[in-house]
C-alpha cells in the first residue's frame, strides 16, 4: 500500500515543480531586473500569482484622500454648476530620482470609452492649489508629467534581446524576430494595461506596469498572457524602460490539471 502512495506521489510531483514563469527579455539595469524577477517567479512557483502584498518594494507608499473641485477651462464665468468633484489621493515621493519630492495626484479618467487611472505629477509647492476650485487650464499647465495606464506598453521590439528570445516558446519567438525583420515596431502588442504602480528597488524608485497583451495577429500564434515592465521617470520627467519581462505559460502543466 506504501508502494502505491509513493507512486502517486511521484507521478504527481512533476505537476507541483512546473508552473508559468516570467521571462526577462530586456534588461538595462541587471540589478533591479534580476531582483523583481526573482520576485515574480518566486511567488508564481509557491502561489500560483505574484502576492503583491508581501513584498515591501509594492506597499511603501502611502496615499492621502483628497477631493479636487474642477472648473473646465471653457465654463462661463458665470456658471454656478459647471464645478465638478473627482475623489483623488496624492502622495508624496521622488518618482524622477532627482533628490527632490515630487506630488503625485491618483484619479481616475476615461480614455476612448475604457476606464484608466491616471497619475499627475506635480511640485510640491503647487499642491496649495489644489485646497480651492481648481481651473482646468491651470491645472493641466502646472503639470510636470502625467501618467496612465495605457502609457506601459513595450512598443520597442528592438530592446529584446536575442538571449531573452532564445528562452521563449518558439511561436512567440518566431514572431517576435519576424517584427524585428519587418522593422515594425508598433504591431507585435495589442491590448490594453491593467495595472500601474510606482515601486521602490534598492532606495530607487520606479514606475510598475503589468498587463495582458497578445503579441499575434490572429489565433494561429502563442499569446503573453502578462507582460511586465519597470520604468525610470529620468529628470527630464520622460519614462525609460529598464525592464521588460513576458509571462511563459507551462502549458504542459495545465493539460495535465484539466
Amino acid at each position: 500500500m506504501k508502494g502505491i502512495f509513493l507512486l502517486a506521489a511521484l507521478l504527481f510531483l512533476p505537476s507541483l515543480c512546473l508552473s508559468d514563469e516570467y521571462v526577462l527579455v530586456m534588461s538595462k539595469n541587471d540589478n533591479v531586473c534580476q531582483h523583481m524577477l526573482n520576485i515574480y517567479n518566486g511567488d508564481l512557483k509557491k502561489y500560483g500569482q505574484v502576492k503583491y502584498k508581501l513584498h515591501k518594494e509594492f506597499n511603501w507608499i502611502k496615499w492621502t484622500k483628497k477631493e479636487i473641485r474642477f472648473r473646465p477651462a471653457d465654463a462661463p464665468e458665470q456658471c454656478e454648476n459647471c464645478t465638478m468633484v473627482i475623489d483623488a489621493k496624492i502622495a508624496r515621493f521622488d518618482i524622477n530620482n532627482d533628490s527632490k519630492d515630487e506630488a503625485i495626484v491618483y484619479r481616475k479618467s476615461m480614455l476612448s470609452g475604457y476606464n484608466i487611472d491616471v497619475y499627475d505629477i506635480f511640485q510640491t509647492s503647487d499642491l496649495n492649489m489644489l485646497d480651492r476650485v481648481v481651473d482646468g487650464q491651470q491645472y493641466s499647465s502646472r503639470k510636470l508629467k502625467s501618467f496612465d495606464s495605457n502609457d506601459g506598453t513595450p512598443q520597442d521590439v528592438y530592446a529584446i534581446s536575442e538571449e531573452g528570445l532564445r528562452k521563449l516558446p518558439g511561436e512567440m519567438r518566431s514572431y517576435i524576430a519576424a517584427t524585428k525583420a519587418r522593422g515594425d515596431r508598433n504591431t507585435h502588442f495589442v491590448g490594453r494595461n491593467d495595472k500601474i504602480k510606482f515601486i521602490k528597488v534598492k532606495n530607487r524608485f520606479y514606475t510598475y506596469f503589468e498587463g495582458p497583451r497578445d503579441i499575434g495577429p490572429d489565433e494561429s500564434y502563442e499569446k503573453v498572457e502578462h507582460y511586465s515592465i519597470i520604468a525610470e521617470c529620468m529628470e527630464s520627467n520622460v519614462l525609460k524602460n529598464q525592464c521588460i519581462y513576458l509571462l511563459k505559460e507551462d502549458k504542459s502543466a495545465k493539460k495535465r490539471a484539466k
